[in-house]
């Protein structure tokens, strides 16, 4: 294998939850000898590719890393980027996958992705649904300043009575990130959902997982939502979204969102549909 292979594997090594890459650790992930590793690392430093983390013998990111990724998200949109976020969790789940927007009041549907589940319980590429009945809805409403939220929600007939409780439930979603939804229009059906800004393109998008609630349990709906959460925070970094790039370095408990057995607050109670 090349040199130049081997410094691709070490390079794949890095991501949010592996910021630095040690010699050590890194020839016992790729199976090369600590010299080679240190060497290929200390080339990648030069290159500028890496740079060595203050204090410490290992490596991040470098600058010229700073600039090739600039590069890859003025080539491709934060639409195309999340069709990658929604297209992996499709597959790693099984379930369907939307990608949606707001237009006027209601949410838009943009892309959809099937799963693997025999059962595919969807909505169809460019059909409308009103935005706060939504889970991908509350998610793009909550981006949005508050006003302005109140202002599209106003126009829903089973929430425009609702202003205390369209805060509250878009507070705690601007909280943890995620929203989380059980469907009445569609018996039996849930979603989790996340929205992330492009803070200079001024574009919003979210995507969710929509599934029924018989094939899964407990533990996968916590997964997804981590997953949902880890996905959206490595998005909205990458594209400049203030709420993403203000939360913390891990997602927040959703061990009790995800009890959906249990009677919940009226995020996951009223909803016309799950996207």
């Amino acid at each position: 294998m090349s040199s130049l292979d081997n410094a691709l594997r070490i390079l794949s090594l890095l991501n949010a939850q592996h910021p630095v890459l040690r010699v050590g650790e890194v020839a016992r992930h790729v199976g090369l000898p600590k010299t080679s590793v240190s060497r290929l690392l200390k080339a990648m430093g030069e290159s500028g590719l890496l740079e060595r983390e203050s204090g410490s013998f290992g490596y991040i990111a470098g600058p010229r890393a700073l600039v090739l990724g600039e590069l890859y998200l003025t080539q491709h949109g934060l639409l195309t980027a999340m069709e990658h976020v929604s297209d992996k969790l499709t597959n790693e789940f099984g379930f369907v996958g939307y990608i949606s927007k707001l237009e006027k009041d209601g949410l838009f549907i943009v892309r959809r992705k099937h799963g693997s589940y025999p059962l595919r319980l969807i909505r169809d590429v460019g059909q409308h649904a009103p935005a706060f009945q939504t889970a991908s809805g509350r998610a793009l409403l909550a981006q949005l300043p508050e006003a302005k939220a109140l202002d599209l929600v106003a126009t829903d007939p089973v929430w425009m009575d609702r202003p205390d409780e369209v805060r509250r439930i878009l507070a705690e979603i601007r909280e943890r990130g995620v929203s989380l939804a059980i469907s009445t229009g569609t018996p039996g059906v849930a979603a989790t959902a996340a929205a992330v800004s492009h803070a200079s393109q001024g574009e919003i998008f979210a995507f969710s997982i929509s599934y029924p609630i018989a094939a899964t349990d407990e533990a996968m709906r916590l997964d997804m939502a981590r997953r949902v959460w880890e996905e959206a925070q490595a998005l909205g970094r990458s594209y400049g979204d203030p709420l993403w790039v203000r939360r913390s370095a891990g997602p927040p408990d959703f061990s009790r969102a995800v009890r959906l057995a249990e009677e919940q607050s009226g995020e996951v109670r009223t909803l016309a549909g799950a996207e």
